[in-house]
């Protein structure tokens, strides 16, 4: 999963910010309770101008991981 977070961060930094969601929401069905990559979503999501959803899915995050 480590290597999924990775991925996902060198994606969004590349600009390829949809296929970082994509590949996000892949890897979340594995492990849906893992709260760092649910914030790796957001974060995407909030890369792509997707702000609502962005909040909701950090807003969750923040729940899985509260020290976060």
């Amino acid at each position: 999963m480590r290597g999924e977070l990775q991925t996902g961060r060198d994606l969004i930094q590349s600009g390829r910010v949809e296929t970082a969601i994509e590949r996000t929401r892949a890897a979340r069905k594995s492990a849906p309770q893992d709260g760092e990559m649910l914030g790796l979503l957001g974060a995407a999501l909030e890369a792509c101008g997707r702000s609502t959803e962005a909040v909701e899915t950090l807003r969750k995050a923040r729940t899985l991981v509260p020290n976060s």
